[in-house]
Formats: structure tokens, C-alpha cells, sequence
């Protein structure tokens, strides 16, 4: 039974390992997961008095999954989601506007392949459900003519599902009409978010009109080299 004190994605994780803990890949608990993950450690990791607001850890070779990407993991383990958890985004750019289709492509293809976690795997490592980086992996940004105008339709053309553990969990493509430019992105839900997605759309603009972006990193927190309760 959870507890009141439990979110709604700690109770999720927990009434659905119970049903996977029987596949002998898996081997925590759901006690493990809440203690590696809880509320008060992850909102201090925010806090500017906690002692995790500074804290990168060394790069490793896989990421113990959140509580929030557990339930997801999870999910789609037990039955099939389809596109339940992909997160879309679309920027149409209008002919008038004389924007650089190969120019767009290129700032997408740059800024989506700088974020380590966007090519990401999802596996078990050691028992652990985990995101496993995929070294030297880049997110290839297709770029397509079409006589299609209609901009859901040409977003259904990507936004299919994906296979978390073994396909890179983001796509992207820019699709080129006579009414002008369309960019699609498409990022599975385990590591993506509405705020990321309107971050990466920023930072794709920013590098479209040539401005300097600082390279982005993944932090492994490990919970046995700092001390979680401290200041929280």
C-alpha cells in the first residue's frame, strides 16, 4: 500500500514493480528506488543552501532512472503505448520569411545532438532500470521536400513510436513546402518535457542566428559520495 506521504509517480512505480519483479532482469525494489529519488533530495538539488546545488558528479556509463522515468519505463515494459508518451513540438516558418531550410536542419541537428540524454537508451544495468548514453551518437535531422501542406499530417509522419530501449528516444525533420518551412520534433516522454522541449526550441533559434551556446552535460549523482539530507 503507498503511503499518503508518496507521489502519484512513487505509487505508480511501486504497484507496477511489483508485477515485473517476477522478470529476475530487474532485481530493486521499489524501497530502493524511493530512497535514491526521494521529493526532499531531488527539490534540494534546486536549492541554492543545499549542498547538491553545485554538485556534478564524474560522467558514468549509465543513469539510475527518477522516479517519474521509472513509472514511465515501467508503463510501456507492460503494454504497448504507442505514441502515448511522446512529446511534440513544431515551428513553421513562413516562405515570406526567406529563412535557410539547410541552415535550419543544421542548427537542429547541432543543438539536439548536444544533449547527452536525448540519445540515450533505456536498459537495465545491474538490476537498475537506467539511461545508458549512446557515446558519439548524433540525432540525425532529415530535411524534405514535399508537396504536403498539411503540418499534421507531416508531424504524424515522424511521431511514431519508439523502442526506449534499443532507438534513440528523438527525432526531428524539416519538411520544406511551397508555403515555407516546417520543423517537427518528436522526444519520448522518459527524457523529455514540455519545458525542455521549449528550451531546445530556443536554443535551436539561437543557434540558427549564429549565437555561441555553452555544450551541455549529464550529472551522475551518486548518492553514496553526498549527503542527501543535508540542508534539506
Amino acid at each position: 500500500r503507498c503511503s499518503r506521504d508518496w507521489s502519484s509517480d512513487v505509487c505508480s512505480s511501486d504497484l507496477m514493480l511489483q508485477k515485473v519483479l517476477r522478470d529476475k532482469e530487474i532485481e530493486i525494489s521499489a524501497k530502493t528506488v524511493f530512497s535514491l529519488h526521494t521529493p526532499k533530495a531531488l527539490a534540494g538539488a534546486d536549492s541554492e543552501s543545499s549542498s547538491l546545488a553545485d554538485f556534478i558528479g564524474a560522467p558514468a556509463s549509465s543513469y539510475p532512472l527518477t522516479h517519474a522515468q521509472m513509472s514511465i519505463y515501467l508503463d510501456c515494459r507492460e503494454k504497448d503505448r504507442g505514441t502515448a508518451y511522446n512529446n511534440s513540438f513544431g515551428l513553421f516558418l513562413p516562405a515570406g520569411m526567406n529563412a535557410d531550410a539547410e541552415r535550419l536542419r543544421s542548427a537542429a541537428e547541432n543543438v539536439l545532438s548536444s544533449y547527452p540524454i536525448l540519445t540515450c537508451v533505456t536498459r537495465v544495468v545491474d538490476g537498475m532500470p537506467s539511461l545508458v548514453p549512446q557515446e558519439g551518437k548524433k540525432i540525425e535531422v532529415s530535411l524534405t521536400r514535399t508537396d504536403i501542406t498539411d503540418h499534421e499530417e507531416l508531424a504524424k509522419s515522424i511521431n511514431t513510436p519508439f523502442d526506449i530501449e534499443n532507438d534513440v528516444p528523438c527525432r526531428a525533420a524539416v519538411f520544406l513546402n511551397s508555403e515555407g518551412l516546417l520543423l517537427v520534433i518528436v522526444a519520448h516522454h522518459i527524457v523529455s518535457d514540455g519545458t525542455s522541449m521549449s528550451v531546445i526550441a530556443e536554443n535551436i533559434s539561437a543557434e540558427y542566428d549564429g549565437r555561441e551556446l555553452r555544450p551541455e552535460g549529464m550529472s551522475n549523482l551518486n548518492p553514496e559520495s553526498v549527503n542527501l539530507t543535508s540542508n534539506i
